[in-house]
């Protein structure tokens, strides 16, 4: 309706337009673009302002848990003696229980002992009986794969040291706890004062302790603006290049925190989130994204007055670009180049 309408208007302006001697033009000219209104010149250049970066953030973590190995004697009995408790560390060379009476000795060897041993065997076991025991500190000037008289001397040495009185110079079996490395921490102790034992029972299992915890996503990471570091709860440790942090007293609060078996309880027991962030805050300079140019691998280029700084792209968002300047020392620019302005592509 409003379309067939505008006809008779045009048509009836037109004809006040020539009883007034007015020229229809008049009518259908545009009118001027108000003074002020008129379209407004591209902008040229941006204010700097300074801005300290801590890097404070959370990013995504990997928990290295080592693999939970159980451990069983050879022997069946009565434990008589017992030293073994959850969180104790136990050391090749000592004496964890007694069967029967019988001292049972830890020890750990590259090639699991799975034989008793006597003077003329011979083997990648016995050389590895030797090498443990010459690491111990018992008389083997040269281990070798045969069982010879140094040996029967140094195992003797081995059953006095764990309360063996029986003078014997062969390794039975049913004396040995072996272990998959030289010290490892029980995590969980089943054996108990009185209580009968089998072999291929285990008594106790180890593993399952954190060794560190590794950023999934280094470039997450200010590591190329300075040193790192990684927070759980009051606990910190310096961040290395890999993202990885191994500290032993960090990685001791991060394993007795509440927080920590709640993610071991949880459906990802080896991921969590972390806090990081820079050991010493820096002073950067708050750009807008657009005056920064020819970005990679975290370096790109400034523009001020025409002048193309090289710069470290440290953090960047929707309100702005913080950047710090590289190279030469230079003051601090006040402005930086942008839109039309901007006429390098590289610095």
């Amino acid at each position: 309706m409003r379309k067939k309408a505008a006809a008779p208007t045009v048509i009836l302006l037109c004809l006040v337009a020539l009883a007034l001697g007015v020229g229809v033009s008049a009518f259908l000219m545009p009118v001027p673009t108000p003074s002020g209104l008129e379209s407004a010149s591209p902008l040229t250049s941006a204010p700097v302002n300074e801005q300290v970066y801590d890097g404070a953030k959370e990013v995504a973590a990997t928990l290295h848990v080592s693999a939970v190995v159980p451990l069983s004697v050879n022997t069946s009995g009565t434990v008589t003696a017992i030293s073994l408790a959850a969180g104790s560390i136990i050391s090749s060379g000592s004496v964890v229980l007694s069967v029967d009476s019988v001292p049972v000795i830890a020890l750990h060897t590259t090639t699991p002992l799975y034989r008793d041993l006597k003077q003329g065997d011979e083997g990648a076991d016995v050389l590895a009986l030797e090498n443990e025991l010459a690491r111990l500190g018992y008389p083997l000037a040269s281990p070798s794969e045969q069982y010879g008289a140094q040996a029967a001397q140094a195992v003797a040495a081995l059953r006095k040291a764990a309360g063996d009185s029986s003078k014997g110079t062969d390794l039975p079996l049913a004396q040995i706890l072996w272990l998959p490395t030289q010290d490892v921490s029980a995590s969980t102790v089943t054996a108990k004062l009185g209580a009968s034992v089998k072999p291929d029972e285990p008594i106790a299992e180890v593993g399952g302790t954190l060794s560190s915890i590794t950023a999934d996503d280094p470039s997450r990471l200010a590591l190329d603006v300075g040193p790192m570091i990684m927070q759980w709860g009051d606990a910190s440790a310096p961040i290395a290049a890999d993202g990885t942090v191994s500290d032993p007293a960090f990685i001791a609060a991060v394993q007795t925190s509440a927080d920590y078996a709640a993610i071991r309880t949880s459906e990802t027991p080896t991921s969590t989130p972390v806090k990081v962030r820079l050991e010493t805050p820096v002073t950067t300079l708050r750009v807008p994204p657009a005056a920064v140019y020819s970005v990679r691998d975290g370096s790109g280029c400034i523009q001020s007055l025409g002048e193309p700084i090289p710069v470290t792209v440290v953090a960047s968002d929707l309100k702005g670009t913080l950047v710090i300047p590289v190279g030469e020392a230079r003051p601090q620019p006040s402005s930086v180049d942008i839109g039309p302005a901007l006429t390098q592509s590289s610095c």
